[in-house]
């Protein structure tokens, strides 16, 4: 192989014994120092892109459509809550109202004036003229 021949590529290369390796990094430190830096960029780059998504999830959960629902539902709650207790209010009523008819008729009580008056009158007689 002359000086201004081009180096030989694939077979014809040479022998491997008279290669050189190539060597990019001299020390083996600097070797680990730049895998690490890589792998300390490579986790600061996720670490954001796991902040930004965690940050969107709470935004979204803040957002503006949830706020209306979250106000719906307290309103339809309200509304709700409010309806069970008239529902409750009338069972009640209906309860006492049974009750006392239920009591009126198993025992009459005393009566009252007027009607212990309309029970002493007598039967008015009829009176024919002819």
């Amino acid at each position: 192989m002359s000086s201004s021949e081009p180096p030989k590529r694939g077979r014809d290369a040479g022998n491997p014994k008279n290669r050189n390796p190539k060597t990019f990094i001299d020390d083996k430190d600097a070797a680990l120092q730049l895998a690490r830096t890589i792998a300390e960029i490579q986790e600061d780059k996720s670490q954001q892109k796991a902040g930004k998504h965690q940050h969107q999830a709470q935004t979204s959960a803040l957002s503006s459509t949830n706020k209306k629902d979250k106000t719906s539902k307290r309103k339809m709650e309200k509304v709700k809550a409010s309806i069970a207790t008239e529902i409750a209010r009338a069972k009640r009523e209906k309860f006492k109202k049974r009750k006392k008819a239920k009591e009126t008729a198993m025992n009459p009580g005393p009566q009252t004036s007027s009607q212990l008056k309309a029970a002493a009158a007598p039967a008015q007689k009829r009176v024919t003229f002819g």
